[in-house]
C-alpha cells in the first residue's frame, strides 16, 4: 500500500472512530504516525451506497515466546472495532470478524491456530471471548492460567501496553488479569461496567466478569486464549446463509 493511501485509510478510520470516541485517541489505527499500520490487520466494511467504511475490525500482530527458549510466535490481540451507530446491532460484527479470521487461516504461521488476547471493561465484550475462543483466561471455564497465559500477559504488561492503550500507570494483577485504572476518568473508553447495556446475556459469565472489573473503576481485564479453527470455522458455517459473507469467504466454510 502506498503512503497516499495509508494516508486515506487512516483518514476514514478516523472519520468512522470519532463517531463513537470522544475524545478520539492518537494510538492503534488511528495514529498519525507514519509506521502505525505496520503491525496491523484492518478489516473495513464499506457502505454500498456511498463507498465510506462503515465498520472496521483493527487488530495487532505481537512477537511473543510462548515457551522458554522458542524464538517468538505470533499472537494477536483482537484490538479496536468501530461500527457507524446507525448500523449497530445489525449484526455486522459477525461477518466483519469472519473475514479477518479467514484471512487468518490462510496464513501459514497461524494453520494450526494461534493465541490470541483482548481487553475490555465491559462483561458483553469480555463474555463473546469467552464463548467464541477456547482456553480462554480469566473465564469461568477456565480457573487457572497455564505457562503461556501467563508468558503472553506478561509480555502484554512490559511490551504492549502502548499498543493496547493501557495506561502508563494502571497497575497489573497478575493474578486476575486485570489492569486496574486502565481507564482514567475522560478517556474515551471509559464505561461503567454496571451499566446493563453492557452486561452480557448468560448470567455466569456476567456476574464473574463484574467481579473482576469492579463498579466504575477504569478497569480493564486482559483475556488470553486460543483461537481454534474448528469452533471458529464451525460457528461462520453456521451464520454462512444469514451473514454478509464474501463469496470468496464462503468457499472456505
Amino acid at each position: 500500500m502506498s503512503s497516499a493511501a495509508r494516508s486515506s485509510l487512516v483518514k476514514e478510520l478516523r472519520e468512522l472512530a470519532a463517531t463513537s470516541l470522544q475524545p478520539l485517541p492518537d494510538y492503534q489505527c488511528l495514529s498519525g504516525m507514519p509506521d502505525a499500520l505496520n503491525d496491523k490487520l484492518i478489516v473495513t466494511m464499506r457502505d454500498d451506497a456511498t463507498g465510506r467504511v462503515a465498520a472496521f475490525v483493527s487488530a495487532v500482530y505481537m512477537q511473543i515466546a510462548l515457551r522458554a527458549g522458542d524464538p517468538p510466535r505470533t499472537v494477536l490481540h483482537m484490538g479496536l472495532t468501530c461500527i457507524a451507530p446507525a448500523l449497530r446491532r445489525q449484526g455486522l460484527m459477525v461477518p466483519l470478524f469472519m473475514h479477518l479470521y479467514i484471512y487468518l487461516h490462510d496464513l501459514p504461521e497461524c494453520h494450526d491456530g494461534l493465541w490470541i488476547t483482548s481487553l475490555a471493561e465491559v462483561p458483553s465484550t469480555l463474555g463473546k471471548i469467552a464463548e467464541g475462543m477456547v482456553d480462554v483466561y480469566p473465564s469461568p471455564s477456565f480457573p487457572e492460567p497455564s505457562d503461556v497465559h501467563l508468558r503472553i500477559a506478561r509480555a502484554v504488561d512490559e511490551r504492549y501496553r502502548s499498543a493496547m492503550g493501557i495506561s502508563p500507570d494502571a497497575q497489573f494483577d497478575a493474578e486476575n488479569f486485570v489492569f486496574r485504572g486502565s481507564n482514567p476518568p475522560g478517556s474515551c473508553f471509559r464505561k461503567d461496567s454496571e451499566d446493563p447495556q453492557f452486561y452480557h446475556r448468560d448470567a455466569e459469565i456476567n456476574e464473574f466478569y463484574r467481579r473482576l472489573l469492579g463498579r466504575d473503576e477504569g478497569n480493564e481485564v486482559l483475556q488470553v486464549g486460543f483461537l481454534d479453527w474448528e469452533r471458529i470455522l464451525g460457528s461462520g458455517r453456521k451464520h454462512a446463509q444469514t451473514e454478509s459473507y464474501t463469496d470468496e469467504v464462503k468457499t472456505k466454510l
